[in-house]
């Protein structure tokens, strides 16, 4: 819930405290700036708030039809359509799902710029997957779930570099080093965040 950058301690909502020596954060940067309790430089400040991001979305559905696609995933760059991802999880993997089943994700990006109207989004949904062919009219949704991702996709805008670079700067500084795509705002794969990981640990064993 908190840090305090000068006393070196963390601070979790159950109460407890702990102090560190280093701190390695993969806490998205925005919501970093938020729990730091000492107050921040002017030019970092400013850093924090030049950060901008693309949030997801993510349908995850159950269909009562097998192979409903022998695709891994599909890219909808249309306008026409509500989502810019469609991807299959049984494709992967036949044993995801139940025998005569399907599965599917659907992935909607939106911002602070692009709002996404919620209201009647399954329907929504359902009708641009049929006119995409994904799905039939017949078809049966048996199972749904949603994650809301927030910090899915770092914008490389053109303040990215100089942003990032204050912002590390200041926190290495104060022994917090920052790890993994939201910690690094940096769009690294989950290959890269491993790497990353490793990375940070070199780090702290050669000093």
């Amino acid at each position: 819930e908190k840090i305090d950058q000068q006393k070196k301690t963390v601070h979790l909502s159950d109460g407890r405290e702990f102090g560190y020596s280093r701190l390695v954060s993969s806490i998205p940067l925005p919501e970093l700036s938020r729990i730091l309790k000492q107050s921040l430089p002017e030019p970092v400040q400013q850093a924090f708030a030049g950060l901008r991001h693309v949030s997801v979305l993510n349908l995850n559905l159950g269909i009562d039809r097998a192979g409903i696609s022998d695709k891994h995933w599909i890219y909808f760059p249309e306008d026409k359509f509500c989502f810019f991802r469609v991807g299959f999880p049984m494709n992967f993997s036949p044993g995801s799902v139940p025998k005569g089943k399907s599965s599917l994700y659907v992935e909607i990006s939106y911002s602070g710029s692009r709002p996404l109207e919620r209201n009647g989004l399954e329907e929504m949904v359902r009708q641009d997957l049929e006119r995409a062919g994904i799905l039939k009219k017949s078809d049966k949704i048996i199972s749904q779930q949603i994650n809301d991702i927030k910090y899915a996709y770092v914008m490389y805008d053109h303040k990215y570099r100089n942003c990032v670079k204050i912002i590390n700067d200041y926190l290495v500084g104060q022994d917090i080093l920052p790890c993994g795509r939201a910690g690094s705002w940096r769009y690294l794969s989950m290959e890269d965040c491993i790497l990353d990981g490793l990375r940070i640990s070199d780090l702290i064993r050669k000093n």
